[in-house]
């Protein structure tokens, strides 16, 4: 199973802690977990300002070289891209973006966002 994931939770899952690509992994065992290089470039774009965000954003663009996450070469617009991945394909997606959650549930879209807890609700 495909399972694309958004900045938001990245960003968030880290401010609390927590790691979504451990989550996901653990939720979803065997899943294709997969970012676009428009997240690779939100998150660039982040880590240049100052800041508590650019550190965490920093420190994302580190976890997704280390753990080696799969980065579709789409650029553009990240929430264009997991909505029309996610249509075009059976995926899961994972985001924190409230109007991208309510975008894909619309479509039937398996959809979760990362809790403070670190639970995919």
């Amino acid at each position: 199973m495909l399972v694309l994931v958004d900045t938001s939770s990245i960003l968030y899952g880290l401010e609390n802690s927590k790691d979504v690509f451990e989550i996901t992994k653990s939720r979803f065992p065997g899943c294709d977990i997969m970012i676009s290089k428009g997240v690779v470039a939100e998150l660039s774009g982040l880590s240049n300002s100052a800041g508590k965000t650019a550190q965490l954003a920093k420190t994302a663009l580190q976890i997704i070289k280390l753990k080696r996450i799969r980065v579709d070469n789409i650029t553009g617009s990240a929430d264009n891209w997991i909505f029309s991945k996610a249509i075009a394909e059976p995926s899961i997606a994972i985001t924190n973006d409230t109007q991208l959650c309510k975008r894909l549930k619309s479509r039937k879209v398996n959809t979760f966002k990362l809790s403070k807890k670190g639970i995919l609700k």
